[in-house]
């Protein structure tokens, strides 16, 4: 059964996510295995967020994926706000732990493969779209300003 589609609002961008499935009646066995995977989330999430300079690029990389595959395989308890816009923010958040691990390069390539392309539609040429992907980059990552390639 599906319920309708969420809309999440940052900003002047709106972006629609992709409807949830309710899960079966008799469904413990289900619901104790989204309930692992949404601690896994969360703590993969803290990870990328979290403030500690001395952090492994590769530590970011896996928990990047880990964060991308569970939001595609989790139900999402309502009215968290943090994990429902986490599929909008990751190629941020990613980013920034690639940054803070000083790893350009895979900061780079996480914000570049994840950024909203709705962000890109007026512009026509690539040079223009990256141009200002590497402009956003640059300001939000400013870690990385300027080793965009």
């Amino acid at each position: 059964m599906n319920s309708p589609q969420r809309e999440l609002t940052l900003g002047a961008a709106s972006t629609a996510v992709a409807p949830l499935e309710s899960a079966p009646a008799n469904s413990a066995s289900g619901e104790a295995e989204n309930a692992t995977k949404l601690a896994e989330l969360e703590e993969a999430l803290d990870r990328l967020q979290g403030s500690e300079r001395g952090i492994a690029s590769s530590v970011c990389q896996q928990s990047h994926a880990l964060v991308k595959r569970l939001l595609e395989e989790v139900r999402l308890p309502e009215g968290n706000r943090r994990l429902g816009e986490a599929s909008l923010t990751l190629y941020h958040t990613g980013a920034s732990c690639a940054a803070r691990a000083g790893d350009c390069r895979l900061a780079w390539q996480i914000f570049s493969e994840g950024f909203p392309r709705e962000s890109l539609v007026n512009l026509r040429e690539e040079s223009q779209r990256m141009t200002y992907m590497k402009m956003a980059f640059g300001s939000m990552i400013p870690r990385c300003k300027g080793q965009a390639p």
